[in-house]
């Protein structure tokens, strides 16, 4: 099994300009999201996100990971985290970045830092 967390983000200015495509000042805070992942002997994966509103997010994350790397292997995702999806400190984006760099791990594909970000920010329209 791996384990991988992300931390939550708070927007410190220009939280809207991001709608149109601008540029906003952004800080990661002390809370955090959780991810643990591992391959099951399963016909579908398993997704347990109680933390999330919705498990679009990782359900997509999953998919395009699996698409881009031929995997067909079932796996299992469960997160926990510090924080709901209530409180505004983008558990969408801290759950997609761990479960990617958990993905990563379970499958030793060796991205570096860069080609996770290339990976989560080419995968930011599917959220809008």
């Amino acid at each position: 099994m791996i384990q991988t967390s992300a931390p939550g983000k708070l927007m410190l200015l220009g939280d809207y300009s991001v709608v149109y495509n601008n540029p906003c000042l952004v800080t990661a805070v002390d809370k955090r999201l959780y991810v643990e992942a591992d391959i099951i002997e399963a016909e579908t994966d398993e997704i347990i996100t109680p933390q999330v509103k919705e498990s679009r997010f990782v359900l997509e994350t999953i998919a395009h990971f699996k698409n881009t790397f031929s995997i067909r292997q079932s796996i299992r995702i469960k997160t926990q985290g510090d924080f709901s999806h209530q409180v505004g400190l983008g558990s969408s984006s801290a759950v997609t970045v761990a479960t990617l760099e958990a993905l990563n791990m379970l499958f030793k594909k060796n991205l570096n830092k860069r080609q996770l970000f290339d990976m989560c920010y080419s995968r930011s329209w599917v959220w809008i």
